[in-house]
């Protein structure tokens, strides 16, 4: 027999470079990203509460949460491509099976040295191995440093014969021919002790006997030719090996670390996002693998406050890093779970189990294990801008999540997917419309094979709209989107939450705004289908409150806010900053803890001026402003409210013949009571739907429910109802302070003065018609609504100035209306737009100005003749 050739146990690198196969590159790739993470030794010494005092500085501890991340992602990357590669029916090929050769011979071996009962092809597998690497089972040098973060799985099914390894012997093709003849009848021997029965086929017993002499013999001597042989290469016994199973699983103890190290990272950044409120420190567990000895080492335990990681000089930056580090930590865990439940138990099953509640639990949430607090750090993360951040969100937004099914089932979906977290389906959609192309696809690529496919197809219409700034389609595309919505039968609540949050976004931006408002037809299907995404939530959940937040940021961008209010700036100024100081009070009210709200409250504001000084305008503008609710109460809802005080009071008191003036103002003040707390209940709804501070309470008008009492002269029912309105009031601004109660009157000298006082309402605000320089604001917002481009000359000129002195006094609206209706129909008359402002144009401007003027000279006319004919009837002046 030949001399036994030499052999040589290939390296990875020698396996890897040769491979051609798109699996063993990707081995390489991740074998050489974990070589480079691992390292036998750390520049951080193991720490103890009981050593003395070392801290590493902050850059050092984000370097160690990186790398112990990154080595711990690493090796389930490799366990990962090992598995790809080592399930049976896949072609490979002679460099794949090299590179499997070690996990195959080192799982035999494992299985032996526990006692495990192998077949006996795996034995003579195991035996060949070992002989052609002279008797010693050497391993690569990455799986070396890999295997102590897997275990290996699975079963040697279908081994082929002791031939096949015979075959492969390049000693046997250099034997004499009596050898080669011995073997050729060996095989033949063997082929057909294969194909033959079992069962005695002879007469008697001697033909069972001698066939199984024969056997034993040829199987004596295919043993002792088969350990003869030392030539027999890796690749080639791979090769023969076509069939194994292999699976490489995470181990639980690696599996622990990762878990160690996302909550710690997690914590750290839930202190951060939420403001949480404990003091205690935050432990965070980073942990090596070690290539050689032991498993795993713990590279440190500190103890830290989230400021020691994250900093106030670059805490952006830092965030970026955690969050990186736990979306990966969620990745590669996520792949864990897959391998561990699609794969047989084995000896290894009951540690693992224990491992896996809490993989369970881990992977149930993005965040922690608590669904709101995991929503409400992911909308606070979103407030950081910076690419990283949004890259990362991108991917936790869409991260795979364990969710219950049916019958205890449990599913791997999307994080967006979940129902109730339809309040985070905004933040992606607001990736897909203003977020880099990266985070887009990102979102894209893990929604569209879901039932979420409509976020996907709305965000990439609208983004594509806004980026050609074409409004006209973009009005088109919502009309089209909202009333197809609201005429299907069935439409998903994941679809009408995007519709509602793809318009709200649409219309943060002012001149996209400015092209929908007015044009959307489908506008009126807001409310609507606000409402029946809530049909069925609780008023107060999370779900309930992120679609009235939608619902309320679409009335106000498509109402009007301060942006829309020019001139009276000072006021305008005033009367926000005493607001501001109300909302803030509320957000704070352990600071007037022990303090009555009259006590530390100015409220009760009251705006006062000429007719049509805009000052009903103002007071929705501001709430708009201030992201508030606003309730109007009108002359006729208080008329209302009397008639029915009176009716009751009739139907207590029938048959009496002589009314009580005290009890007929208790149950007009009972009445009223009754309504302006059911007013102020509707307000308090919209306030906690909508997550906001406070609402505003409006009563216009003012003058007729708090008329100046005179004892002389006014009728008994108006001092009874001026009494009783101003008792109200006051309790009621005493009761609320979440309640701004703001009213508005034309004439502040027929308001009684002792609704006037501090405690009602004592604030004060002036709204004066437009004197010059508020109707300098007023053609400046006029003109830039309008695309105007206005030079110095022409601001500086003679008939810019007479623009400005022909509408002094005037109504803010009157001169709006001028303004907008003279340049569009010069617009039309022109066919072209013109954006600079010219002295044509302030002739025609000035003409409409006088016109309307004369216009509102002539109703003014009209309005003196009828109080003159009120003052004639009545005995007394009329009230408007």
């Amino acid at each position: 027999m030949a001399q036994p050739a030499q052999v040589t146990t290939p390296t990875s690198s020698e396996a890897l470079a040769a491979a051609p196969s798109v699996l063993l590159e990707k081995l390489g790739r991740r074998v050489k990203n974990f070589q480079s993470l691992i390292s036998p030794s750390h520049s951080f010494q193991e720490t103890t509460e009981a050593q003395v005092e070392h801290r590493p500085d902050r850059a050092d501890l984000i370097g160690l949460i990186r790398s112990s991340s990154r080595s711990l992602c690493a090796a389930v990357d490799v366990a990962e491509a090992l598995s790809e590669m080592g399930r049976p029916g896949q072609e490979r090929t002679h460099e794949e099976g090299a590179a499997l050769i070690a996990p195959a011979i080192e799982h035999i071996h494992k299985r032996t040295q526990a006692g495990d009962v192998i077949n006996p092809a795996e034995t003579r597998l195991l035996r060949v191995y070992a002989k052609a690497n002279g008797g010693k089972l050497n391993f690569p040098a990455w799986f070396t440093a890999t295997k102590n973060a897997f275990s290996l799985v699975g079963k040697m099914e279908d081994l082929p014969g002791p031939e096949a390894y015979l075959a492969a012997s390049p000693s046997a093709g250099q034997s004499t021919a009596e050898m080669r003849e011995d073997l050729a009848a060996l095989k033949t021997e063997i082929l057909r002790l294969r194909q033959s029965p079992k069962e005695d086929e002879g007469p008697s017993g001697d033909t069972t006997e001698r066939t199984m002499r024969e056997r034993d013999k040829i199987v004596s001597q295919m043993d002792r030719i088969l350990s003869d042989l030392s030539d027999v290469q890796p690749e080639q016994v791979t090769a023969c090996c076509e069939r194994v199973k292999v699976e490489a699983l995470v181990m639980p103890e690696l599996t622990e670390a990762m878990l160690d190290l996302r909550r710690g990272i997690a914590r750290a950044l839930e202190r951060l996002t939420l403001g949480s409120g404990e003091k205690e420190p935050i432990t965070i567990q980073c942990t090596e693998l070690i290539g050689q000895g032991g498993a795993f080492k713990e590279a440190a335990q500190y103890s830290l406050s989230p400021d020691s990681i994250l900093g106030e000089d670059n805490k952006s930056e830092n965030v970026a890093v955690l969050l990186e580090e736990y979306q990966r930590l969620h990745a590669a865990l996520v792949k864990v779970y897959q391998q561990w439940t699609g794969h047989p138990p084995d000896r290894r099953e009951q540690e693992r189990r224990k491992t896996m509640l809490r993989l369970e639990r881990g992977i149930g949430q993005v965040f922690l294990e608590d669904p709101e607090k995991s929503r409400a750090m992911l909308i606070a993360l979103s407030d950081y801008r910076s690419p990283n951040i949004e890259h990362c969100m991108a991917k936790l937004l869409t991260a795979p999540t364990l969710e219950s099914g049916a019958r205890g089932s449990q599913t791997l979906r999307p994080y967006l997917n979940k129902l109730e977290n339809i309040e985070l389906l905004g933040q992606a959609l607001s990736l897909l419309i203003r977020g880099s192309s990266e985070s887009a696809d990102i979102i894209t690529d893990a929604l569209k094979p879901t039932e979420l496919r409509p976020v996907c197809d709305l965000g990439h219409a609208v983004r594509t709209r806004l980026a050609a700034s074409d409004t006209r389609v973009l009005v088109r595309l919502f009309d089209d989107e909202l009333i197809s919505i609201q005429r299907a039968a069935h439409t998903t609540p994941a679809r009408k939450a995007v519709a509602l949050h793809a318009l709200a976004l649409a219309a943060d931006d002012e001149s996209v705004r400015r092209g929908l408002k007015g044009r959307l037809k489908a506008l009126e299907y807001v409310d609507k289908l606000a409402s029946s995404l809530n049909e069925n939530a609780r008023e107060r959940s999370p779900h309930a409150q992120f679609i009235e937040k939608v619902r309320a940021r679409i009335s106000r961008r498509f109402s009007s806010d301060l942006s829309d209010y020019w001139g009276q700036r000072e006021l305008v100024r005033d009367w926000r900053s005493l607001l501001e100081d109300h909302l803030t009070l509320l957000a704070h009210p352990d600071a007037w803890n022990g303090l009555v709200p009259n006590q530390v409250f100015y409220n009760g504001y009251l705006l006062y001026g000429e007719p049509g000084a805009g000052k009903s305008f103002l007071v929705l503008c501001m709430a708009n402003d201030l992201e508030i609710p606003l309730h109007t109460i009108s002359r006729e809802e208080m008329a209302q409210a009397y008639q029915e005080a009176d009716r009751r009071q009739r139907g207590y008191d029938r048959g009496a013949k002589e009314q009580d003036s005290r009890s007929q103002g208790n149950e007009i003040e009972d009445t009223l009571s009754k309504f302006l707390e059911s007013k102020i209940e509707q307000a308090n709804t919209d306030k906690r739907k909508s997550g906001a501070r406070a609402c505003m309470l409006f009563i216009d008008e003012m003058e007729a429910e708090f008329l100046k009492r005179d004892p002389e002269t006014s009728p008994r029912e108006e001092l009874t109802r001026t009494n009783i309105m101003l008792r109200v009031i006051e309790r009621l601004i005493k009761k609320h302070p979440d309640i701004i109660f703001v009213a508005a009157t034309n004439h502040i000298d027929l308001v009684d003065e002792a609704a006037l006082r501090l405690g009602r309402y004592g604030c004060h605000l002036e709204v004066k018609l437009p004197q010059e320089a508020d109707v300098k604001d007023i053609l400046d917002g006029c003109f830039d609504r309008l695309g105007f481009t206005i030079n110095n000359q022409i601001k500086q000129s003679d008939g810019y100035q007479q623009l400005v002195n022909s509408c002094i006094r005037m109504s803010p609206l009157d001169i709006q209306l001028a303004i907008n209706n003279a340049a569009t129909l010069e617009r039309i008359r022109r066919e072209e737009s013109f954006p600079d402002l010219d002295e044509g144009l302030l002739k025609l401007f000035i003409s409409k100005i006088e016109a309307t003027k004369k216009l509102d000279g002539r109703r003014r006319i009209l309005k003196g003749s009828s109080s003159e004919t009120e003052t004639h009837d009545q005995g007394q002046p009329a009230v408007h």
